[in-house]
């Protein structure tokens, strides 16, 4: 998959992710310059008729929202039998390694505050504070 550039548009040059139904990879917007994430769907479901069509649809409803927690979705298609969805690059870690660490901090008493600070994964996070033993420390 490395290399390949799907719809002469979307060069793939690293894998950063992997899950049941799809990979994620790290890729650039040939046309744009710009780093983008594409996620390809795992090559079993590309001949499911049923299956394209639901991803296209959501890969639609979601390009419609906006909100600060969601990345934005630029573009979807289906490329020599390779059904792929590519959306904003967002740096910091992974969904995964940060929402262990929010229930790492819930299961302390995890409370917020106003104040920012900066997270495991370089991104500014909102302060959380809690009680562990007497003493107030922060995680």
């Amino acid at each position: 998959m490395l290399g390949t550039v799907l719809e002469d548009r979307y060069r793939i040059d690293a894998p950063i992710a992997r899950g049941g139904m799809s990979a994620v990879y790290l890729g650039v917007d040939v046309r744009l310059g710009r780093e983008v994430a594409v996620k390809v769907m795992d090559s079993r479901y590309s001949g499911d008729p049923q299956f394209l069509r639901r991803f296209e649809f959501e890969a639609r409803a979601v390009a419609g929202l906006k909100h600060p927690g969601l990345v934005a979705v630029y573009d979807q298609g289906i490329d020599n039998g390779i059904a792929f969805l590519v959306m904003e690059l967002v740096d910091g870690g992974s969904f995964v390694s940060s929402s262990a660490n929010e229930v790492r901090c819930r299961r302390m008493r995890w409370s917020p505050s106003p104040n920012p600070c900066s997270a495991a994964s370089g991104r500014r996070m909102p302060r959380a504070s809690f009680t562990a033993t007497s003493s107030r420390r922060t995680c």
